[in-house]
């Protein structure tokens, strides 16, 4: 296991990987992994919610959401099927990396994975069809505290690979970073 960093850190860390491989397959150990290497980033967090998203169509675009204020939660994000387009923007106002974009690409046949701290916004576009997305949350969902800032946002000037294939109403209608 490795934790990488390219480029200006504004706190979220890409996790590269080195399965245990035999002739029956792979196999990696994800709970050690925040338990021990990990711990420096994790800390003691709980895990309050895993959460698995299934995405039918290449390029849907879901985000960027985040949760405000107490409710902010930390994640691990982790492609298991397919390969997606990961954003996180640093939301965090007494950051020197506020506003900073970072982007990855989290592929399952890599078996990489990004943390994200609190205070970031986070989204992907599925870059294959079939792709299912495993997120670890530190906090419990919030319906009230639930918000995001709409993919497109001039201000962020995110560079998706993909025109948008799918994507919910209420992404398609989040405020604009303006707006918040």
């Amino acid at each position: 296991m490795k934790l990488a960093n390219r480029g200006r850190l504004n706190g979220a860390v890409e996790i590269l990987q080195v399965p245990f491989e035999d002739n029956r397959g792979k196999f990696v150990n994800l709970l050690n992994l925040l338990q021990k290497d990990f711990y420096q980033n994790w800390g003691e967090r709980p895990i309050r919610q895993i959460n698995l998203s299934s995405n039918v169509k290449k390029g849907t675009l879901r985000g960027l959401h985040f949760q405000k204020d107490q409710f902010s939660e930390a994640k691990i994000v982790r492609c298991l099927r397919g390969k997606i387009f990961d954003i996180t923007v640093d939301l965090r106002a007494d950051s020197e990396a506020y506003l900073e974009v970072k982007q990855f690409i989290l592929d399952a046949a890599e078996g990489n994975s990004v943390f994200i701290p609190e205070g970031h916004a986070h989204g992907f576009q599925t870059l294959e069809d079939h792709c299912e997305v495993l997120y670890l949350h530190s906090k419990d969902r919030n319906i009230k505290a639930e918000t995001g800032i709409r993919w497109d946002d001039p201000d962020l000037a995110i560079q998706w690979p993909l025109e948008p294939t799918v994507m919910s109403a209420r992404d398609s209608n989040l405020p604009r970073l303006t707006s918040l």
